[in-house]
């Protein structure tokens, strides 16, 4: 409890419990030039933790749990319980990269047999990751992974409660790739403008997600279980995979060779639409010939490292994507066709939401000319 305590600080819960009666001053023993090591501390509370029984045993009386390492185990003092069930602690922890591998084993003793701390694991994986840049969702894999490990009855469950609902991980997902690469170029309404200024996500944090969460679908059962049956989700994922190599390797293309950007007023092609959205982030006129860039400066050779780093990454995401669509004895669909499902299926919502819209317009007009009743309903004509 003392080492969570101070981890915490100001924000621990004992500040109001505990230590609530007398003036505490905390000194400060960090520097601001020197990141804390609490890996080490963070472990000792975990084998701790994992030496002790969960409320699965003593108030659900579920058993023991399989992650208990003594034999004699005893229960948790109340006032270490109660540090042990505040999200606070698990939300600065992994938001800040800190010891996310004990955290994340002392979450998954926690969750075995226990459906309300594993909704409360569930929250603090979606609200972080919801948060979190594209560079910070690896934490929350890491959590996932022992979380998915938890062989219990409620193993199916948790994976519901990840990716389904209104808070999932999978609306995140495609939520965050809007707007793609095709729409960047058309006019925007006022609306849509301040629907894109509220999805600041980008393709590069779906793609991170993707690409984390693949060998995970891959290990567990439970996971693999739920996406084999979702076809539409594979689907999108493959789609979405293809887009993102394609614009990986534009991009590293446009920085090899500047002078086949396209220069015409028109974007006839995504592929050329994809072109103009990536000149336009690292400067370049789209509308005018580009006969050179720099290429001898040590932030343009970062560039081209991290342009072939992404190209590559794409491909094994892909090539990954592949595996476990196969484990699940299918296949990949190809670009072609899903583009071509893409575009019926808008077809086919456009029309019914036109048909709808035209209901709508006809069901409140009234002739006037009709006979009515007194109450003026209208009556049918006599023969």
């Amino acid at each position: 409890m003392r080492i969570l305590d101070l981890y915490l600080g100001q924000a621990s819960p004992m500040q109001a419990t505990l230590f609530k009666d007398s003036k505490r001053v905390r000194t400060s023993m960090s520097s601001r030039y020197v990141k804390p090591k609490w890996h080490h501390a963070f472990e000792t509370v975990a084998e701790l933790v994992q030496c002790s029984f969960t409320d699965a045993t003593t108030v659900l009386e579920k058993g023991i749990p399989p992650a208990l390492l003594d034999t004699t185990p005893n229960t948790l003092p109340p006032h270490s319980r109660k540090m042990i069930l505040n999200q606070k602690l698990y939300t600065l922890a992994l938001g800040r990269r800190v010891a996310c591998e004990p955290l994340a084993r002392i979450m998954a003793h926690w969750s075995w047999e226990w459906p309300d701390y594993s909704k409360s694991v569930v929250q603090i994986v979606q609200r972080g990751l919801a948060a979190a840049a594209a560079t910070d969702v690896a934490p929350y894999f890491k959590v996932l992974d022992e979380f998915f490990a938890v062989d219990d009855s409620l193993c199916a469950d948790r994976v519901e409660w990840v990716f389904t609902g209104e808070s999932g991980l999978l609306p995140l997902f495609k939520r965050c790739v809007w707007p793609l690469w095709r729409h960047m170029l058309l006019p925007r309404s006022p609306r849509d403008t301040l629907l894109a200024s509220r999805r600041t996500k980008s393709p590069l944090f779906t793609f991170e997600c993707i690409r984390n969460l693949l060998p995970l679908v891959q290990k567990h059962s439970s996971v693999g279980a739920f996406f084999s049956a979702d076809a539409d989700t594979l689907a999108w994922v493959e789609l979405f995979l293809r887009r993102y190599a394609k614009s990986a390797k534009l991009e590293k293309e446009l920085h090899d060779t500047p002078g086949s950007v396209p220069t015409a007023p028109t974007v006839p092609t995504e592929e050329e639409a994809m072109l103009r959205i990536i000149g336009a982030a690292i400067g370049i006129d789209m509308g005018s010939a580009v006969s050179s860039i720099g290429v001898g400066t040590s932030s343009d050779d970062v560039k081209v490292v991290v342009e072939a780093q992404k190209v590559e990454l794409a491909e094994k995401a892909l090539a990954l994507l592949g595996d476990v669509v196969t484990s699940f004895g299918g296949a990949l669909v190809g670009e072609e066709a899903l583009v071509a499902a893409e575009a019926a299926a808008e077809a086919a919502a456009k029309e019914a939401a036109a048909k709808a819209a035209d209901g709508a317009d006809g069901a409140d007009v009234i002739d006037d000319d009709a006979p009515s009743d007194e109450d003026g309903a209208p009556v049918a004509p006599e023969a």
